[in-house]
């Protein structure tokens, strides 16, 4: 009889292992979120120990992520056009050689400079001091600002540390300061929680997800910060699905507040702007791999675009570059984001070379005499 019992709990744990063992192996095909190497990966490449709190530009960094201001003292060149923008302009993943704004270089050869001054995460509040500080040192001909899907939600992010005066904008350094201690402490502690063995299992990731926002309480001084940094995507999302709600118009009031002053400022100098909102896949393909958990079908309305027709499409010397149109053209546009890893939503290599021949077929239109560069 013991040995009967013996048999059967034997038989009944088999099963339940071999059970667990295939709903974990779903868990994983289904949610790739949950896996613990992918966890860990987006974690670390969303903890931005590049940046450096900065009182002018939110953040800086080194390498890639550098602003590359013009020298006054250099010859100038005959045309200089500025590309303003966040890691898209900034040629993140595909790296500097790759990115449009090298691509438009090589092509326009000696008739133009072309300046990249973008840094992940920025968005129209910083667009606008880069844009100011660029104009005071040298004369532009043009300038090209690119605006993100993710720049609505930072406009609310960078709002937080923002001290306006006037027309200057200026960030609190030792209120950024303190919070990225906060912030380097916190996720210290949750990539040691992540390492531990029962963080291997996607079925317990999935039930307990980790989360940065956990480490900090609704009443707590950085909650807000980390709340919104921690659900970009959700904002995103809101501002294309519910634009009539408080946190989507306060997105757009932001935004288009610190585009109409960067407006304004080339304006007043007689410098034409280009202004694009950058595609992303569910914008572009009907088969976008990733969604933002929208229900299809897709592709969707590019909305800062639509945006940016009405609001500025009229004034004289702002071009709006149509990009989703052309991406939609394209035989596969699924084909021209980054797929590895299965998060990531920024153009791959032949993202930006499509970017590039836009870019330059407006430049042209708008400067015939570029044509002679080669």
């Amino acid at each position: 009889m013991t040995r009967k019992y013996l048999l059967t709990a034997l038989s009944l744990l088999c099963g339940l292992s071999v059970g667990l063992a295939a709903v974990e192996l779903s868990v994983r095909l289904l949610y790739p979120d949950a896996v613990q190497s992918n966890i860990l990966l987006r974690l670390e490449g969303s903890h931005a120990t590049w940046a450096r709190p900065d009182p002018n530009f939110h953040h800086v960094g080194d390498g890639i992520y550098r602003l590359i201001f013009p020298d006054p003292s250099e010859p100038s060149a005959p045309s200089r056009i500025a590309i303003v923008g966040d890691s898209f302009a900034m040629g993140h993943i595909v790296g500097e050689q790759k990115r449009f704004g090298h691509i438009l270089q090589e092509h326009l050869g000696r008739a133009a400079k072309i300046d990249v001054l973008a840094t992940s995460s920025y968005s129209p509040i910083i667009y606008r001091n880069v844009i100011e500080k660029a104009l005071s040192l040298v004369p532009y001909r043009a300038v090209a600002v690119f605006v993100d899907q993710t720049d609505p939600v930072d406009e609310l992010i960078y709002h937080e540390d923002a001290i306006e005066d006037h027309a200057v904008v200026t960030f609190n350094m030792d209120q950024m300061s303190s919070r990225q201690r906060a912030i380097d402490a916190a996720y210290t502690d949750l990539l040691k929680r992540l390492s531990e063995p029962a963080r291997q299992s996607a079925i317990v990731n999935l039930l307990m997800p980790p989360s940065l926002e956990g480490y900090f309480r609704p009443q707590d001084k950085y909650y807000s910060y980390v709340h919104m940094s921690v659900r970009r995507r959700d904002y995103i999302r809101q501002f294309n699905t519910d634009p009539e709600s408080e946190d989507s118009e306060k997105m757009l009031s932001l935004l288009t507040r610190h585009l109409e002053r960067i407006v304004l400022e080339c304006r007043a100098r007689r410098i034409p702007i280009f202004l694009a909102a950058n595609p992303w896949e569910f914008q572009t393909s009907s088969r976008p791999r990733i969604t933002l958990g929208l229900p299809g079908p897709f592709p969707k309305e590019n909305r800062l675009e639509s945006i940016f027709m009405s609001r500025f499409g009229y004034m004289p010397d702002v071009d709006v570059i149509r990009l989703t149109q052309a991406f939609r053209e394209q035989v596969e546009p699924s084909g021209l984001f980054i797929d590895d890893p299965d998060y990531e939503f920024h153009w791959n290599e032949e993202g930006h070379k499509l970017v590039e021949v836009v870019l330059r077929q407006e430049l042209l239109a708008k400067f015939p005499d570029l044509k002679t560069g080669r």
